[in-house]
């Protein structure tokens, strides 16, 4: 497989850093960049338009949970993997919650490094192209959950007073799908699917804790949600 997607590997070990660089060019990508700290990110991901980006987690300086905020907040449609060393679901939902698209964990199979990369780059242009052909998402697409309006585009819980409550990568996934059909039942696997394209593990807590996390900014009482529900053995639902 050729491509010319831009991919830009960032990791303070130099060793790790040219395996994973050697991976993807096994696998076809041959516009690849290299950097050893976080500093000079934004600035190569600016010169040369990346379409992707490997961070290292735990990088001294700048690491990969703060470049992720940062590039998530100046590129929405950058795809962000990050790599860790850490098999902790802490790590991977909050690198979720800021922004990232999906997760590696060390030491990275190159089969799974491989198929995440190709589905993300897949994916990046999808977007690009939707971007590109359709006009700006305005706030056709707001749902009404109890209280608040949700602008998906804009990442938004505001209500009828203009208050409002910002949304996470990861939380704004989530209820996009939910919200999408509301009363659909979907499985956790489904609403994984929706913020990573990654498949479900009975151990995987993320959706949960996602979850847990958007029933305190929607609900009244979170411990008794009336629009975010679980349908125990299945997933969960959204009830306007």
């Amino acid at each position: 497989m050729r491509t010319s997607s831009k991919i830009l590997v960032v990791d303070d070990d130099e060793l790790m850093r040219s395996m994973l660089v050697e991976m993807l060019r096994t696998e076809g990508f041959e516009d690849i960049y290299e950097l050893g700290s976080g500093e000079k990110v934004l600035d190569t991901v600016k010169q040369h338009e990346i379409d992707l980006v490997l961070l290292d987690i735990s990088m001294p300086g700048k690491d990969g949970l703060t470049l992720t905020r940062e590039l998530r907040a100046t590129y929405e449609e950058i795809g962000i993997i990050l790599v860790t060393g850490k098999g902790d679901d802490i790590d991977k939902i909050v690198g979720i919650e800021v922004g990232a698209d999906d997760y590696l964990v060390k030491p990275v199979k190159l089969r799974e490094l491989q198929a995440r990369v190709k589905n993300l780059v897949q994916r990046v242009r999808r977007e690009k192209n939707k971007a590109e052909t359709i006009p700006q998402e305005k706030d056709a697409d707001e749902k009404r959950i109890g209280k608040w309006c949700f602008k998906p585009a804009k990442q938004l819980l505001v209500d009828e007073s203009g208050n409002s409550q910002e949304l996470t990568h990861g939380e704004q996934s989530i209820l996009k799908l939910l919200t999408n059909r509301p009363g659909n039942v979907y499985s956790r696997d489904q609403l994984l699917q929706a913020v990573t394209e990654r498949d479900w593990s009975p151990y995987d807590r993320t959706i949960d804790v996602l979850i847990g996390r958007l029933r305190k900014k929607i609900e009244l009482d979170p411990k008794r949600p009336a629009h975010l529900i679980t349908v125990r053995g299945v997933g969960y639902k959204c009830i306007s």
